[in-house]
């Protein structure tokens, strides 16, 4: 058994409807009087038809004409009888019926040169009638040929009168449907639909395309009762007067594709549901943790001012200072967690306020002097003169430059450097760069860093401590700035991180009298 391809029903719709559009021209064209009428009738039948762009006729002994793609001539014996031209703009759609219309165009010179001798030849008058049962023959093997391609294929192709009534329709009815095909002729096609309402509307849009193809969904009724989703294209059919006749189309089963939509969606959907349970739960167990953790650092620092007493032994008071520390960083990877389950369920509000950029990178870097000195690192700020100001939320903005900074300090060597910059770049926006001379990160690992909890060494080899939410983190909160953050880094050399804001985000003339008391952040 042939297997169709996923082509062939469009393709039969459309030879099927060209077929029949060639038995209606013949038909009409054989009772109209004159050749003049026949050839102006054919002209405006055939210029209808798939493929054809263009169709003029032309009286017996013009020169042939140039421009056009197909002359096609129109004699019986020696007799001329004019030309068809035809500009062709799909040649592949009408190779298909190509042969038919010339079949048509002899038939039609074989009709005018019986009725020129009818009166004087029954010869003529009987190679009239042989010309006449050839093509009638020749069509009936073609209906024969299409009858036998729409047994091979599943699909349902059905045409329909001007009531609605089905006319024709293949046995793929059968296979979709459960009717066998004679018992499916004569019924209304809204009768099938599960929405006959639908159907009706959907049937209004078929009629105003004017012949055009349609593609509409909907679900039909099996036999047996249960419902079967088809999708069908379908085009209005209409005679050489221009009056409604009818639809033809083909439907598809397409009831496994919608439940795969369907199953999708509902997979779609528990996973939203688990991402926001996660959400939530991490939400609330950081809640939980941030308040016995507050208790601990709290509690340290009071004890190591020995307000109640000497603590006694000097080991006591490393002790609190590991505690606190302790508390103190695992604070701060609560406080990322928690971050991070705000700006996933969308529960991150940012408040734009316009700030300069001097004193916030200013007032960010001496946060981290001390840890910086420490490791004998010096940071270096190189902002460009006279940047303008940014609109962004200065509590979020703070904290990625910190973080930046932070892992600056984290991932560098002892006695290395840091640099900041910022500027202005040539579309408007403002980038600023915070580069070290660190260990860096290989180019493979990047996009690792780059995502949640992501981190190159081994959670029990990495010298570091971290949580591998930072960069994440800044990543999202720049991405709510209409920003973003990449990371450019060298294995052994270095890295560097910019983040971008657009130009929506950067202020031109911005008060900076206004901006320093807004923020406080003067020092």
């Amino acid at each position: 058994m042939l297997v169709p391809t996923p082509d062939l029903p469009p393709l039969l719709d459309d030879t099927n409807r060209t077929l029949g559009q060639l038995l209606v021209l013949q038909s009409v064209a054989i009772g109209l009087p004159g050749r003049q009428a026949i050839f102006d009738f054919l002209k405006a039948g055939l210029h209808r038809l798939p493929g054809i762009s263009r169709v003029e006729t032309f009286v017996p002994g013009a020169p042939l004409p140039s421009g056009f793609d197909l002359i096609m001539p129109v004699r019986a014996g020696q007799r001329d009888y004019g030309m068809f031209a035809f500009a062709i703009a799909d040649h592949s759609a009408f190779g298909i019926f190509g042969p038919y219309v010339r079949n048509l165009i002899t038939s039609i010179g074989a009709i005018l040169e019986f009725r020129r001798n009818e009166e004087v030849s029954h010869d003529r008058e009987h190679l009239l009638e042989v010309e006449v049962l050839k093509t009638r023959r020749e069509l009936l093997l073609i209906e024969h040929d299409l009858r036998a391609i729409l047994n091979t294929i599943p699909d349902i192709f059905f045409r329909t009168g001007d009531n609605d009534r089905v006319v024709m329709v293949s046995p793929g009815v059968h296979s979709i449907l459960g009717y066998a095909p004679e018992s499916f002729l004569g019924t209304r096609l809204s009768d099938h639909y599960c929405d006959p309402q639908q159907y009706l509307r959907d049937r209004e849009r078929v009629l105003s395309a004017s012949g055009d193809v349609v593609m509409v969904e909907g679900m039909m009724r099996h036999k047996a009762g249960f419902e079967v989703w088809v999708s069908t294209n379908a085009a209005a059919r209409f005679d050489a007067q221009g009056q409604f006749t009818g639809i033809d189309g083909i439907s598809r089963d397409d009831t496994s594709r919608k439940r795969t939509e369907q199953d999708l969606l509902a997979a779609k959907d528990q996973a939203e549901q688990a991402n926001h349970l996660k959400t939530q739960f991490l939400a609330n167990m950081s809640h939980e943790l941030r308040t016995p953790l507050n208790a601990i650092i709290g509690f340290s620092e009071f004890m190591g001012l020995e307000a109640l007493g000497p603590l006694g032994a000097d080991k006591y008071r490393e002790y609190l200072i590991d505690i606190k520390h302790s508390g103190e960083h695992l604070l701060e990877v609560i406080n990322d967690i928690l971050d991070v389950a705000r700006i996933e369920a969308g529960r991150v509000e940012i408040r734009f306020e316009t700030v300069i950029l001097d004193y916030v990178v200013d007032s960010c870097i001496r946060l981290v002097a001390d840890r910086a000195r420490a490791r004998d690192l010096t940071i270096h700020c190189d902002l460009a003169p006279e940047l303008p100001a940014l609109s962004v939320d200065p509590l979020r903005f703070r904290q990625v430059l910190l973080n930046l900074l932070t892992n600056a300090v984290k991932f560098n060597r002892t006695g290395g450097s840091i640099c900041v910059t910022a500027e202005q770049e040539a579309d408007g926006g403002m980038a600023i760069r915070v580069t070290d001379a660190g260990i860096g990160i290989a180019a493979k690992d990047i996009p690792l860093v780059l995502e949640a909890f992501g981190q190159v060494s081994d959670v029990y080899a990495r010298p570091h401590e971290g949580s591998g939410l930072g960069l994440p983190l800044c990543r999202s909160l720049m991405q709510l700035h209409g920003g973003d953050l990449e990371l450019e880094s060298t294995l052994g050399v270095g890295t560097t991180v910019t983040v971008r804001f657009p130009p929506d985000r950067v202020v031109a003339n911005g008060d900076e009298y206004l901006v320093r008391h807004r923020l406080d952040l003067r020092g």
